[in-house]
């Protein structure tokens, strides 16, 4: 199953039982129990990937972005945020109505110092996280703003936040920087969409189409681990080893010159897949010059080798049917010499007492 389609399934299945009543409780949960409910939603995701849960230092943010899944908390915030408007909509008879108009003007008139519990002051705070405090203190102008509008104005506010905090999160970390740098996070155009609902939103929440390969199993999970500097080449088996091992002493067993193996020197330095890359590189020019992208063959031959790597591991050139050419020979290639250097990684398996391998989207 495409992981497109397990996480379609994800949001209209399982995940409505994590956001049932979320309006109401969501602000007043202790932090262990929104810890552990996103821990569900991420074990699920990391299955469907291949990346074991709570192992190899893949960001929670990387993977939730490469199969375009939201946190909870997001939701369950766009949800409350919704139902503020809701409540006071609501016929000026309701009681539920009356009660919130009351406790709306007990919490507009406490004093500093004060504190007072309940849904109304968790409201508050959400307005605040998301910077829509503004709208708080005057509940008649969240009435009189169009539904459509205001799903609007909360959705782009929490998708706004969310996004900061994730790239400040992911900036504070090095092994996150490859694919943050690839990634594209911007609103997704149309020419990209795989359907209409996907149209203008945030990169983050958009699933990588290169996933939606099930022919080409095998590499399209060494890409996506490339993706993730997660492959298991000397680097992350020098980082997860015991005691770590510094960095300059993870060197590359393929080609014998000292240079420390990562994905980097893996896809485009290593002289073991000299004669592939060679190949895989006119594939590519031809592909750029015949595009409608925003780089040609001779940019690309030009590129230092990360911003290559970058390419070659999806980066956006504004041409989607160019870029999935890319795809198709860059997963050709990365299988190759993944079975070139199949005695090194058994070296390093026997050697180390490990069993690195791929998994084909089931996580081991």
């Amino acid at each position: 199953m495409r992981p497109r389609t397990s996480v379609t399934l994800w949001c209209s299945i399982v995940r409505p039982l994590l956001e049932y009543a979320s309006e109401l409780w969501s602000g007043q949960i202790p932090n262990y129990l929104v810890r552990e409910a996103e821990s569900v939603q991420m074990r699920f995701l990391r299955s469907i990937l291949g990346i074991p849960h709570g192992g190899g230092g893949v960001a929670d943010d990387v993977i939730r972005a490469e199969v375009g899944c939201e946190r909870l908390q997001d939701r369950w915030a766009k949800l409350k945020l919704g139902y503020f408007r809701r409540i006071f909509d609501n016929n000026p008879d309701r009681l539920l109505r009356q009660v919130a108009i009351h406790r709306h003007r007990d919490c507009l008139q406490l004093r500093q110092g004060q504190r007072q519990f309940g849904w109304m002051p968790s409201l508050k705070s959400t307005l605040l996280n998301y910077d829509l405090l503004d709208r708080w203190a005057n509940v008649i102008n969240i009435v009189d703003t169009p539904k459509d509008h205001w799903h609007s104005v909360v959705y782009g506010a929490v998708d706004r936040t969310s996004d900061d905090s994730r790239a400040g999160r992911m900036g504070a970390t090095d092994r996150a920087s490859l694919y943050a740098a690839l990634k594209h996070w911007g609103p997704n155009p149309r020419s990209y969409c795989f359907s209409s609902g996907e149209n203008g939103r945030l990169g983050q929440h958009v699933p990588e189409r290169y996933l939606d390969d099930r022919k080409m199993l095998k590499a399209t999970q060494i890409k996506l681990l490339c993706r993730m500097n997660y492959l298991p080449v000397m680097d992350r088996a020098g980082r997860e080893a015991t005691p770590t091992w510094p960095k300059e002493h993870r060197v590359c067993l393929g080609c014998n010159e000292g240079k420390v193996e990562d994905v980097v020197h893996f896809v485009i330095t290593c002289n073991l897949y000299k004669e592939k890359r060679v190949k895989l590189f006119n594939r590519i020019m031809s592909i750029l010059d015949n595009s409608n992208g925003n780089i040609n063959g001779t940019d690309f031959i030009n590129m230092p080798d990360y911003d290559k790597t970058l390419i070659l591991l999806g980066r956006r050139i504004n041409d989607p049917h160019a870029e999935d050419k890319i795809d198709q020979s860059v997963k050709r290639y990365l299988a190759k010499c993944w079975n070139v250097r199949k005695h090194i990684n058994n070296g390093i398996n026997n050697g180390m007492d490990k069993n690195y391998s791929i998994n084909y989207g089931i996580a081991a």
